[in-house]
């Protein structure tokens, strides 16, 4: 069952973020009209709450597992979009940036040369600590009757279909609720120790 959530939330999440980081880092690199187009577009979808904007893009593409990595990918393109174009910016003004705008290098080549690698470490932090949020979406909505449907095994799944119980056997319920919280829990310590050990800053502290 928590393998299932961990698919559904790892290929969500990897989903966003491979298409995001490159659209970020595209409208810090590139800046002008693209980098304000993006921008707003990030800040639209900021402007929804997470719920219901997860459940408005699993209604739209079909209850499922399909319905729960879009929803949760759609979810994540902000966090991501912003990180990317925030540290796109602090990228560019290193001088190794200027060396190769001087030196005659593409967009596309600075992009994927010079901009992508340094961008590595902190989108995977980001990553993985996205993984836990990601659990928990899923887990809200196949709840709600809109991700994982019986007779697959899902956390959520089996909280809904118990609740009806929980007078007489709540252990049914119990159970599945600490299996969602030892998997966000456990995300979130490695989101962090990932953290520490890319950042020499958090690591001396």
């Amino acid at each position: 069952v928590m393998r299932l959530s961990l698919a559904l939330a790892t290929a969500a999440v990897a989903s966003g973020l491979t298409i995001v980081a490159v659209l970020g880092a595209f409208a810090g690199l590139g800046g002008g009209i693209a980098d304000r187009i993006i921008v707003r577009a990030m800040d639209a979808l900021m402007a929804f709450p997470v719920l219901l904007l997860a459940i408005a893009v699993a209604v739209a593409f079909g209850r499922g597992p399909q319905g729960i990595v879009v929803a949760v990918a759609v979810v994540n393109v902000p966090i991501f979009a912003r990180l990317a174009r925030s540290q796109t910016l602090r990228i560019v003004a290193m001088p190794y940036m200027t060396a190769a705008e001087i030196l005659g290098c593409s967009l596309w080549r600075r992009l994927w040369r010079h901009l992508i690698p340094n961008l590595f470490n902190p989108l995977l932090v980001q990553g993985t600590i996205s993984l836990s949020f990601a659990v928990l979406i899923e887990a809200g909505l196949s709840f709600l009757g809109l991700g994982v449907q019986a007779p697959r095994p899902a956390l959520g799944l089996m909280i809904a279909e118990a609740k009806a119980f929980i007078g007489i056997a709540p252990h049914l319920v119990l159970f599945p609720s600490l299996g969602i919280v030892a998997i966000v829990v456990a995300l979130t310590l490695v989101g962090d120790a990932f953290a520490d050990a890319t950042d020499p800053r958090r690591a001396r502290a």
